[in-house]
């Protein structure tokens, strides 16, 4: 079986926004998926830094603009995920050179407090440009084939710096432009401090008729995108939203004792010439956009799980622990893929943060391969099960999650699967177990620590475990039981 980080990063990168961990995944910056979108990933690589000087593309005066910006010299040294300019990672593409700034296009109504700072603009173009150019190799695929080679070819003439903004101790911008045939839009996140930027990757999307339905979007004169971005070791909100529209913050659920999802507080948010860039959380988070009283967009800050701080992971700590604890022969990479997936996963749901790991079981597959379904505790004592088994290949697949509630998660029956594979796990006192199969066929499972990797011999309909002296203690159908906030 390949590692259990190997096979996150594998995983996230499918689902990032130019994010890839290096490294230990635990405390490293987690790119959320967003489900629903045309959106491919691009551009993983991290650009050089950016320090532009002389000549300069005009860049209007907005209101609350900050001129006093110093430059600022990066540390060498600086930690990849907290530095407020990020350090190119070992391994990484190198950027294409830079583009002076007097031949790139003269930008108009740059919004954010930093936008009448030119040389802060100028910078930030300049490396918007750069990351621009580096993403578009993520494209390849995407566009029309050249002999038998297919390409974008981003159009430098559609450049745009959308804001220019304070993130904390940094700054972030978001630059965006089209590729030549006007159908494919590319936007880069440019972070930095001072006038030293670099672009850090950022979304693809395709222009098309959906667009004019309410939809977030990055590009266009009227853009409409919510998102969430790590500056300087810290996640922020980032809200563009048109100059007339208004802002509505969602704060993340929390998960009661009973598995159900406590809304949050709601509030304005505001925007100023319609962007607002604020701390958050992230979580479960959500904004929403409307002018007039029509909603433009709903869009989550869970993008990113969090990013690495000083000090020994919580959950790491609490992951170490369970595995010790767990059965004998316990496929430990195995638990610990299933825990930072079903972490990244959490974030759909909330921000609450894991307070307890568990193996609740442990075996192998009928060909000899480990699975475990592991349960992570939140504060209010409510568990999220999940589990995972290894194929031959190397590679894992799961078959269920879901909330128990508090106090129940040694009461469940936990049967999940098809007629191909399923996972039995029986409650405490429970003996026996057996699969209710199609046709009245009753077939015996073989418990061992108390559950079991089952090939059904026919569709199964139901399970049933019994204790010692044949009374039922619990049944289940097949991929219920569990809840789903």
């Amino acid at each position: 079986m390949k590692p259990a980080d190997e096979v996150l990063r594998e995983v996230l990168a499918e689902r990032a926004d130019g994010i890839t961990p290096d490294g230990d995944v635990y405390g490293a910056v987690l790119a959320r998926r967003r489900r629903g979108r045309r959106r491919a990933v691009i551009g993983a690589g991290v650009a050089a830094a950016v320090v532009v000087g002389g000549a300069a593309a005009a860049v209007p005066a907005v209101r609350g603009a900050d001129r006093s910006l110093p430059a600022v010299t990066p540390s060498p040294t600086a930690d990849p995920l907290t530095a407020c300019v990020p350090p190119v990672l070992p391994g990484e593409k190198p950027p294409p050179a830079p583009v002076p700034v007097a031949q790139l296009p003269r930008q108009h109504d740059v919004r954010g407090s930093l936008a009448g700072n030119r040389a802060v603009t100028d910078a930030a173009l300049v490396a918007g440009w750069q990351g621009i150019l580096l993403n578009e190799g993520g494209l390849a695929g995407l566009g029309a084939k050249t002999k038998g080679v297919t390409k974008h070819t981003m159009d430098r003439a559609s450049l745009r710096l959308r804001f220019v903004e304070r993130a904390g101790a940094g700054t972030v911008a978001l630059a965006t432009a089209a590729d030549r045939t006007g159908r494919w839009q590319v936007a880069t996140w440019v972070v930095g401090e001072g006038t030293t930027f670099r672009p850090t990757g950022g979304p693809s999307e395709q222009a098309s008729a959906s667009d004019l339905e309410p939809a977030q979007r990055f590009y266009g004169d009227d853009p409409v995108f919510v998102s969430a971005y790590p500056v300087c070791g810290k996640i922020f909100g980032v809200v563009l939203a048109p100059p007339d529209a208004t802002a509505t913050l969602h704060d993340s659920p929390h998960i009661d004792a009973d598995a159900r999802l406590v809304t949050g507080a709601t509030r304005a948010l505001p925007l100023t010439d319609g962007l607002a860039v604020f701390p958050t959380t992230g979580g479960a988070s959500r904004v929403s956009i409307s002018r007039n009283g029509t909603v433009l967009a709903t869009g989550s800050l869970n993008q990113f799980d969090g990013v690495a701080r000083p000090g020994a992971d919580p959950v790491r700590a609490l992951v170490d622990k369970a595995i010790k604890d767990a059965p004998f022969g316990t496929g430990a990479d195995l638990a610990r893929l299933i825990v930072q997936l079903a972490r990244h996963d959490l974030r759909d749901y909330t921000a609450d943060p894991i307070t307890g790991v568990r193996v609740r079981w442990a075996g192998s597959t009928n060909k000899g391969m480990p699975t475990v379904v592991v349960a992570l505790t939140v504060p209010s004592g409510a568990s999220y099960l999940a589990d995972m088994f290894e194929e031959p290949d190397g590679s894992s697949s799961g078959s269920g999650f879901g909330f128990v509630p508090a106090g129940q998660l040694d009461r469940i029956l936990y049967a999940y699967g098809d007629r191909s594979r399923l996972i039995v796990v029986v409650p405490k006192g429970a003996a026996r177990a057996e699969v209710q199969l199609a046709g009245g066929r009753v077939q015996q499972v073989p418990l061992r620590y108390g559950g079991a990797f089952v090939v059904p011999a026919g569709k199964p309909l139901k399970v049933r475990a019994f204790d010692r002296d044949g009374n039922l203690v619990a049944e289940q159908v097949p991929n219920e039981g569990l809840l789903r906030p």
